[in-house]
């Protein structure tokens, strides 16, 4: 969103920088996700966003290896526990879960540069036994540069689920 554009401007990115984040944060995080068996009732605006977030400021900001890790770490636990039933219901409160991550993303962000760490293995712990019920590490680098799943996303057009943008 807006804070991540603020980002990229106060460091003088251009378009393409932005780009570039944008697309490595979506597949960094799509990958993961799909490498783990989430229990359907995980919506995943929430849940997933915290941490693509992160890894989109942290490509901006050029970090290395080292700390992409930790930060993955830290911003992976700062996700909530996003139902969809939420969907179903029509509960307003999911519109939040976008605004939450980018703030929940330069929280982690500020953590780990105060020093602060996570867990040694957050994406799996977490999308594995929190989110979902099994995680494949191999299974997020298969095909890794020769397959990007950005291409074949779904990405939502409209201000609802996606299960009546057809009709919409």
């Amino acid at each position: 969103g807006r804070r991540r554009m603020a980002e990229a401007e106060a460091r003088g990115a251009g378009g393409a920088a932005v780009i570039d984040a944008f697309v490595l944060a979506y597949e960094a995080v799509g990958r993961l996700w799909r490498a783990a068996t989430i229990r359907l009732a995980v919506h995943p605006h929430g849940t997933a966003g915290p941490l693509a977030a992160a890894l989109a400021i942290a490509r901006l900001r050029g970090d290395g290896a080292a700390a992409i890790r930790s930060l993955m770490n830290i911003a992976m636990t700062l996700g909530v526990a996003s139902s969809r039933q939420a969907l179903a219901d029509g509960a307003t409160v999911r519109n939040v879960y976008t605004g939450h991550s980018g703030r929940a993303a330069f929280e982690a962000l500020m953590l780990r540069d105060a020093g602060f760490s996570g867990e040694q293995d957050a994406p799996a712990s977490i999308l594995g036994g929190i989110y979902g019920e099994a995680f494949d590490a191999r299974a997020a680098t298969d095909r890794l540069g020769a397959h990007w799943f950005v291409r074949q996303s779904y990405f939502k057009r409209f201000a609802s689920g996606r299960y009546v943008h057809g009709a919409l």
